[in-house]
């Protein structure tokens, strides 16, 4: 589900009775375990007590959990292993402290700027913020939901990801990504992929570093071609979308975004979306065009058009 693509990305309602059979599917459900405590040691009779009464509170625990639907591990299409639970219809992403922050003010009732607030229909909805042992996580809009058997795929924006809160090091290793990816060719680089088949197994996946460095100008159109095969009417949605995404960017002078990722979901029941997504490195604009998004957008667009 951004860099950051990592960067997604993601979880589907009408795949859950399918992974309980097939439990190589990247979107299947974590086991539960049953937290029997200690109820099984002869050894103890007050341990025992303790551990019926420790059982009986996971079970109300369990219970109002339940209501919020199961939690599973989503596609993993970009680089966020680790910090996204899906829940049926939301997406509990763990975020650091300036995604927090944008996402929080961006669907502020209080916010009045109508730049961001015609962004917002660019991106995951969110909801609010859930706290799960001790951290932070937010509750956005899961963009798998009601798909069947969905292909993804993560571009990351921009030639320059580097940001400039990032120290010497970071620096040097987005500089060596760029030359290395077609970041710095074309001005972005897909950082992840998942291709499913009719049955919803997994046939190509890659997140992050695992698979952009094989990637060209020349060959990159056909990692395109992956998630929608052949079809053309799809292809030319997809321009659309990521058209109004550019056209709100070429527009608006309130934020810059480094690292932020486009994002494309095409379901075998033929639901598609494209969405804007991670948000760790916002910056006030001060009134100046993000041409480094815009370049990088309108190269995706390119790409998209070798297919028709």
């Amino acid at each position: 589900m951004g860099c950051c693509s990592g960067r997604v990305d993601a979880a589907i309602k009408k795949d859950a009775k399918s992974k309980e059979s097939n439990h190589e599917e990247s979107e299947s459900k974590p086991e539960e375990h049953d937290n029997k405590g200690d109820a099984h040691n002869p050894h103890s009779e007050e341990k025992k007590g303790k551990s019926d009464s420790h059982k009986e509170e996971k079970k109300e625990h369990k219970g109002e959990e339940s209501k919020k639907g199961p939690e599973k591990k989503p596609d993993q299409a970009g680089g966020h292993a680790g910090s996204l639970i899906a829940r049926g219809d939301k997406l509990l992403k763990r975020v650091g402290p300036a995604e927090f922050k944008f996402y929080t003010s961006l669907f502020d009732e209080e916010n009045k700027d109508e730049d961001l607030i015609e962004l917002r229909k660019f991106v995951p909805k969110y909801f609010e913020v859930e706290q799960i042992e001790g951290k932070d996580y937010l509750v956005l809009e899961n963009l798998l939901t009601d798909y069947d058997h969905p292909n993804i795929l993560d571009c990351k924006i921009g030639k320059v990801t580097w940001t400039p809160d990032h120290n010497e090091r970071k620096t040097a290793d987005q500089k060596k990504k760029a030359e290395t990816t077609t970041t710095g060719s074309l001005g972005f680089r897909i950082s992840g992929l998942v291709v499913k088949d009719e049955h919803g197994a997994v046939v190509e996946s890659f997140a992050k570093e695992e698979g952009f460095y094989g990637i060209s100008p020349e060959n990159i159109h056909e990692f395109f071609k992956k998630i929608v095969g052949e079809d053309k009417k799809q292809v030319k949605k997809f321009i659309r979308q990521t058209g109004k995404i550019i056209d709100w960017f070429k527009k608006q002078r309130s934020k810059i975004f480094f690292t932020a990722s486009v994002f494309y979901v095409f379901g075998k029941n033929g639901k598609s979306q494209t969405r804007f997504i991670d948000f760790a490195h916002v910056y006030d604009a001060h009134g100046k065009e993000d041409e480094n998004v815009i370049q990088g957008l309108e190269s995706v667009v390119e790409i998209w058009k070798r297919l028709l």
